[in-house]
């Protein structure tokens, strides 16, 4: 899904690859599938949170595709 905009924006492909293998995780209070419910404070604090936040895995399995991709 994202692979496409991310090949169609070299920038985007950059700045994903810039994070290297930070845990990228979509913080959100209202939305549990595609975030975590909690703020950048509690975030920072914890090894683990609530909510699915499937953005932030989406991002991250696309990132070590691209990985392959530049090595």
């Amino acid at each position: 899904m994202y692979t496409v905009q991310f090949k169609q924006h070299r920038e985007l492909w950059q700045q994903l690859l810039d994070t290297g293998d930070a845990r990228i995780v979509f913080v959100s209070k209202t939305d549990w599938f595609l975030g975590s419910h909690c703020d950048a404070a509690e975030l920072a604090a914890a090894d683990t949170f609530h909510g699915k936040n499937w953005l932030g895995k989406s991002l991250m399995k696309l990132r070590q595709e691209l990985q392959v991709l530049v090595q």
